[in-house]
């Protein structure tokens, strides 16, 4: 679980990153709620899916 988690932040703070410079460069006034919720629901998601998979795979 503890791999999980680190895999989240650190997928969360580069998509937070990657939105935002993408944001800031192509249009004047950035839209940060679509910036934080993109880096935030992707990687959350994954970590979903990769906790169901990896419980999935230890009880088979």
């Amino acid at each position: 679980m503890k791999k999980i988690t680190c895999k989240f932040l650190i997928r969360s703070a580069a998509l937070l990153l990657i939105n935002a410079g993408i944001n800031i460069y192509y249009i004047s006034n950035p839209n940060w709620y679509t910036a934080i919720s993109t880096s935030v629901s992707v990687p959350l998601g994954l970590a979903i899916i990769e906790y169901a998979l990896r419980d999935k795979e230890e009880s088979f």
